[in-house]
C-alpha cells in the first residue's frame, strides 16, 4: 500500500481490509494457517523535506502460526507464494 493523503485513509484502510479477507478464504490459507495475528500500523509522514510529508502508511504486521510440516527445503511456502504472486 502506498501512502495517501488524511482524505483517502478510510479508504486505503477499507482495502487493505478486503484484501485481508480475500487472502483469509483462499484455499490454501485455510489449509496452512491454524491461527493468526494482525496489527493494523498507519504512520504518519511528519518531516516537511520529505516529499511524502503529511501522508499516512496504513499496513499490517502479521503473525501466522503453521505447521512444522508447512517448511519443506527449498520452498517459500505456499500461503507466502500466493501472496507474492496475487501482488497483495
Amino acid at each position: 500500500v502506498r501512502n495517501c493523503k488524511g482524505q483517502d485513509l478510510a479508504e486505503q484502510l477499507d482495502k487493505l481490509m478486503v484484501a485481508w479477507k480475500r487472502l483469509e478464504h483462499r484455499k490454501a490459507f485455510k489449509q496452512a494457517v491454524k491461527g493468526w495475528y494482525r496489527g493494523l500500523e498507519i504512520t504518519h509522514n511528519v518531516n516537511p523535506l520529505s516529499p511524502s510529508y503529511d501522508t499516512f502508511h496504513p499496513h499490517f504486521h502479521c503473525l501466522l502460526a503453521v505447521n512444522k510440516s508447512y517448511f519443506k527445503p527449498g520452498r517459500l511456502g505456499g500461503v507466502v507464494e500466493a501472496v507474492f504472486e496475487s501482488g497483495l
